[in-house]
């Protein structure tokens, strides 16, 4: 039976492939939905989950072999790696049938999707919780201190955070409080410069869990303990601090341009 760390590291890789695949098909196929490539949305989520799956491989891989071997960790893994397939798959259909896959309840198929998607959602990012409370808690590990604690805090407080923007996301049934797609966008992203593009939240809250461990590992090679214990206290602190001031300056903008739209509906109509 494959360990967690071989079954998330095998699943990283099949989704690098298919990244590779819908680069490609990006290419032959100019088919356009809401402004972009048909087939930019599946690449995206293409390139987003291995790394993701890779992040919970490396994690669980240096846990001790007795851990690895648990049946808790194993199923987290398949769960994981079943509802991460699961939103790839969906998202590559409704790519191909020209459908928008996210925040679309138009017909009965979607609405029960657009569930699903949201648990499928929960699920992916769940061992994340797993392995963060098992570097905090279990004292076999053979970590450094702030290495085990960089995992512990970037990987529960990440996956708060970033269920917390897809929750509101979900709410909304869209990127955006307002309606900002046409006003300016950064290079690359697409973010919105104009509203409340809830995305770069989203973006830093995910990514927590690895530019934390990331930090951590390399304080610990090159300063001494007490110094990497404070750099990464110090780093997880501005980088949670970075992530919900970068939400409430998204949503200030976006009640302002709210607060803006009513006025402006109101003047017409008296």
């Amino acid at each position: 039976m494959f360990q967690a760390d071989r079954l998330w590291a095998a699943a990283s890789a099949c989704f690098v492939i298919a990244a590779a695949g819908l680069a490609h098909l990006r290419i032959i196929d100019r088919r356009v939905l809401s402004g972009e490539n048909v087939w930019s949305k599946p690449l995206k989520f293409a390139l987003a989950f291995p790394m993701h799956l890779a992040t919970l491989a490396v994690a669980s891989h240096f846990l001790p072999s007795e851990l690895k071997d648990q049946a808790w960790l194993r199923n987290s893994a398949l769960i994981s790696i079943g509802a991460a397939f699961f939103e790839f798959g969906y998202i590559a259909f409704q790519a191909a049938r020209r459908r928008r896959s996210h925040f679309n309840t138009e017909t009965s198929f979607e609405r029960v999707m657009y569930g699903l998607m949201g648990l499928g959602s929960v699920l992916v990012v769940a061992p994340s919780v797993l392995i963060g409370i098992t570097a905090a808690f279990v004292p076999r590990i053979a970590w450094e201190p702030c290495v085990r604690w960089a995992v512990a805090v970037s990987f529960v407080a990440g996956a708060a955070l970033t269920l917390l923007t897809g929750f509101q996301m979900g709410s909304l049934k869209s990127h955006f409080a307002v309606d900002c797609r046409r006003g300016r966008k950064m290079p690359l992203t697409g973010w919105s410069l104009t509203g409340d593009d809830v995305r770069p939240f989203h973006f830093l809250a995910v990514h927590m869990m690895q530019v934390i461990p990331v930090v951590a590992i390399v304080a610990s090679l090159v300063v001494p303990r007490p110094a990497a214990n404070a750099v990464v206290a110090i780093t997880s602190v501005g980088w949670t601090w970075l992530t919900l001031q970068t939400l409430h300056i998204q949503t200030r903008v976006g009640r302002r341009q709210r607060t803006a739209s009513r006025g402006s509906v109101n003047s017409r109509v008296s």
